[in-house]
């Protein structure tokens, strides 16, 4: 929304309308489609703001983009708020890189907001530890928090007035929803909108030939049957599946709740009841709702359900997956309640006084690389033999350069063999160096690659290791060749030819598109 200032002289003239409507095209011309430029304000005129706000600016849509650059005008100045990082929108048609955008068209000055005034220290310390490259601090009056390890069903004991319990689904808030009513707490889940959707499915539900409210399950099955031979072959087929099961196992779960209900009328009452814009004692809500809000105590529910991954899953939507695990555990002034279990978090010794041990964390910021679950990959025996090393390795503490050393010192000093080899290990974290500016990450990435010998491939295909650019994966595999061929060349006749096989996981430059 904006407002205009200027008087009737100030206007610009038709020149300068014509000028700028140039100057809006050039900047927008990333969009392929054509924009007209005209606002029906009172009496027919073209205004221009002086100063224009933009809220939530990463969730930009291009077209709203295009038309924040014209409001501006010529002389006009822009102030963008946003944080990349809670960009989760991109579903919705959100451009993904709307603040780099704003950042490239406007010549924009970067005015870094990296103190957060809501989280305490622990909650902003997990936060790093799943992403270390996003540069976020707690201040300096933050208390210490608390981060607590729960079981889905110690909710209904520890839930009290006031509580926030978020989740990546609808389907599961749903369910819990029902189950608190049903031990007399008063709970809503947010968002008036996600009710009247579920109620668009009831109405599609009901047009289906030969329909009948007492055979309403059959009807749900066909139902489901038909929207999947809709989306068969679309390139976001899985995508679309998930969302379908989430929002039938809903319809089913409220059905099943509602023994007493004789038509989709009575649910769609029910579902009006269920679902609220406003906040009650305890609120559920999803976590794309609840972005922008905050409470004392938070629930993530279902916790193992982020980061999603999907067949055919796009770099952008594995990113914003990861930014809503970001959101979710940055909603709590105090207490931070985990639900269920989860690769990116595993309680400490001392559970919530100690520093979080996080299992999974990110691995670097040039690389961005994360080990999220594996769980909704393809179910081949090669990944689950990878997601068995990878869960084994998380669970490990980080290795440390100084670790690494002296684990190879203990080894005869002037026995050439395993001289070589703790050369090529020192060589190799050397060449990453660069890439991994973090020992610890770098540590890590070296006991995955080489220790467990997870090929990089299996990483890549299940969207494990992602890189910043193929500069950065080229110099990856040329670090992990030379070990090898350093290491073979360590070994003796008889293991090298032990080795030729797993040499061959490695593919060479010619193997791989960069």
């Amino acid at each position: 929304m904006w407002s205009s200032t200027q008087s009737q002289e100030s206007r610009p003239s038709n020149e300068e309308n014509l000028r700028e409507k140039e100057l809006c095209s050039e900047s927008a011309n990333y969009v392929t489609e054509k924009w007209v430029y005209c606002l029906d304000v009172e009496h027919n005129h073209n205004f221009f703001a002086n100063s224009t706000l933009v809220h939530n600016c990463q969730d930009l849509n291009p077209l709203q983009l295009s038309l924040t650059l014209m409001l501006a005008g010529l002389t006009g100045r822009i102030l963008a708020v946003g944080d990349p990082r809670q960009a989760i929108m991109g579903f919705a048609g959100a451009d993904n890189q709307s603040y780099n955008n704003i950042v490239r068209l406007t010549g924009a000055t970067e005015l870094p907001l990296s103190i957060c005034y809501r989280c305490p220290l622990q909650h902003i310390a997990l936060v790093k530890s799943i992403f270390p490259y996003i540069p976020i601090e707690a201040a300096p009056d933050a208390i210490e928090g608390i981060i607590h390890k729960i079981e889905s069903k110690d909710i209904e004991k520890l839930v009290k007035h006031g509580d926030i319990i978020i989740c990546r689904k609808t389907a599961p808030l749903v369910s819990l929803c029902i189950r608190l009513i049903s031990q007399g707490v008063k709970a809503t889940v947010k968002g008036r909108d996600v009710g009247d959707f579920l109620k668009k499915e009831l109405d599609q539900i009901a047009k289906l030939p030969g329909y009948s409210f007492k055979f309403f399950n059959d009807a749900v099955d066909q139902y489901r049957q038909i929207k999947l031979q809709q989306y068969l072959n679309l390139d976001n087929e899985d995508e679309l599946k998930q969302r379908l099961a989430d929002r039938l196992e809903a319809i089913a779960t409220i059905y099943q709740s509602q023994t007493q209900a004789t038509s989709i009328e009575s649910l769609k009452y029910y579902i009006d009841e269920l679902f609220s814009d406003d906040n009650s004692p305890v609120t559920l809500s999803t976590i794309h709702k609840f972005k922008g809000g905050e409470g004392e105590r938070i629930f993530v529910h279902k916790a193992g359900d982020m980061p999603m991954v999907w067949r055919n899953q796009r770099d952008w939507q594995l990113e914003q997956e990861q930014n809503l695990l970001y959101v979710a555990l940055t909603r709590s002034k105090s207490e931070l309640f985990i639900v269920g279990e989860c690769d990116w978090y595993k309680p400490p010794s001392g559970f919530a006084s100690d520093a979080p041990n996080v299992a999974n964390a990110a691995l670097t910021q040039s690389t961005q690389c994360a080990f999220p679950s594996l769980r909704e990959a393809a179910p081949t025996e090669r990944y689950a033999n990878a997601q068995r090393l990878v869960e084994r390795t998380a669970t490990d503490s980080l290795t440390t350069d100084k670790q690494i050393s002296t684990s190879t010192a203990t080894q005869p000093e002037n026995d050439d063999y395993f001289s070589l080899c703790r050369k090529a290990r020192e060589e190799l974290d050397k060449e990453l160096t660069p890439i991994f500016k973090n020992a610890n990450s770098r540590a890590k990435f070296i006991k995955t690659v080489i220790d467990d010998d997870i090929d990089l491939r299996i990483l890549e295909s299940s969207g494990k290791i992602k890189y910043t650019s193929s500069e950065n994966k080229k110099a990856v595999y040329t670090a992990i060749e030379n070990y090898w061929e350093k290491y073979f060349d360590a070994e003796d006749e008889d293991e090298n030819e032990k080795h030729d096989d797993s040499s061959s996981l490695w593919p060479s430059f010619d193997d791989v598109d960069f």
